[in-house]
């Protein structure tokens, strides 16, 4: 489990998904934000994980056609 110590008080008891996942993203995206940087989650790293699944749904469509799966890189080195 995440330290759930770095959050910002006003986290505590919302309600979240995934074991608490969440809140972590959030304060991963704003602290980037305020920062200027990219968070540890960013646009690439979403793209890899969402989409093996929006291609395998797509190939479930099609009868099990093997289909390629797209990689957009690596995020930028500098915002």
């Amino acid at each position: 489990m995440h330290d759930a110590g770095r959050l910002p008080v006003e986290f505590e008891g919302a309600p979240t998904g995934h074991e608490g996942s969440h809140q972590f993203l959030v304060d991963d995206f704003v602290t980037a934000v305020n920062k200027g940087s990219l968070p540890p989650v960013n646009a690439w790293v979403a793209a890899r994980f969402t989409l093996p699944g929006v291609v395998a749904h797509e190939s479930a469509l099609r009868g099990g056609e093997r289909l390629p799966i797209r990689d957009f890189g690596d995020a930028p080195e500098a915002l």
